[in-house]
């Protein structure tokens, strides 16, 4: 059998020695410039074949499982490169840190990745969770003090959890937030008209208050969601047009929400004739 990639007969794809130098180099070129942009770096790297992206892989020395697939190959590289960023130790020196906006965009252009791709979306997760550790390590203050007296390492696995929760929220929060001030939000097409219709209860809580909204930090009357969080209705609001389906999720942990409370009726009427324009 001819290799795959250069189509000699002189051996197989396991040997090829072909030089990849010119294939690297758009690769390599967007993760120096945009090492967070990892739904862009995905995008990129689809474009090329399995049996190059074979060669990619075996290039960096990893092991390739016999039941690979294209997009299994595509994670391996990005994480090799993403991996550096969060075991190096001076790459969670506050001096050497990205601005905390680079991966707040590379989080908002993953949220607002619309893909009914199992694959994808399994990429999506492995992803996000690669932000939150990075976010943690280089935007957590309690992280970032430990790291700075040598004690990060004598963490419980209890309170790495608290802490990589904590970046995880703070995260999700601030990208749902900036992924609706860009207007990311593509126009439905009439095939899914049906998403314009929320099944979702608004009931009464009178013992909701104003207070500072934690999304866009404006001092609001409170929308209690089925998961106990709270938040501003503009801000549910702005979730309901970025959804997907025919419920809305939690901004703060994804839950599906079944049902909101608001103070009174007049704030459940307004919030119900926005949420039938969505």
């Amino acid at each position: 059998m001819p290799c795959q990639l250069c189509n000699s007969l002189l051996h197989t794809l396991t040997r090829c020695d072909t030089h990849l130098d010119e294939l690297w180099a758009p690769i390599r070129k967007l993760i120096q410039d945009e090492p967070f942009a990892l739904r862009k770096q995905y995008e990129l790297i689809s474009f090329y074949t399995v049996p190059t992206l074979k060669i990619m892989n075996r290039r960096l020395n990893i092991i390739i499982l016999r039941d690979a697939n294209k997009s299994d190959l595509i994670h391996n590289i990005i994480i090799y490169f993403f991996r550096q960023k969060l075991t190096k130790k001076e790459n969670l020196n506050p001096e050497n840190i990205a601005d905390v906006s680079e991966v707040v965009e590379a989080y908002a252009s993953l949220l607002m990745w619309r893909t009914t791709s199992e694959k994808k979306i399994q990429f999506c997760q492995s992803a996000y969770s690669w932000l939150h550790i990075y976010y943690r390590n280089s935007f957590c203050p309690e992280y970032i003090q430990l790291w700075q007296h040598n004690a990060a390492a004598d963490l419980t696995y209890h309170q790495l959890l608290v802490l990589t929760q904590q970046a995880r929220e703070e995260l999700l929060a601030i990208a749902t937030l900036r992924a609706i001030e860009l207007g990311m939000v593509p126009k439905r097409d009439p095939a899914k008209a049906h998403l314009k219709k929320l099944k979702i209860k608004v009931k009464l809580d009178k013992h909701l208050e104003s207070k500072e909204c934690f999304m866009c930090y404006d001092v609001k009357s409170q929308i209690k969601l089925g998961c106990d969080h709270e938040y501003c209705a503009d801000c549910l609001v702005g979730t309901a047009k970025v959804r997907t389906k025919t419920f809305l999720n939690c901004a703060v942990c994804r839950s599906e929400i079944q049902e909101v409370k608001v103070l009174n009726k007049e704030h459940k009427a307004e919030l119900m004739s926005q949420l039938k324009n969505e």
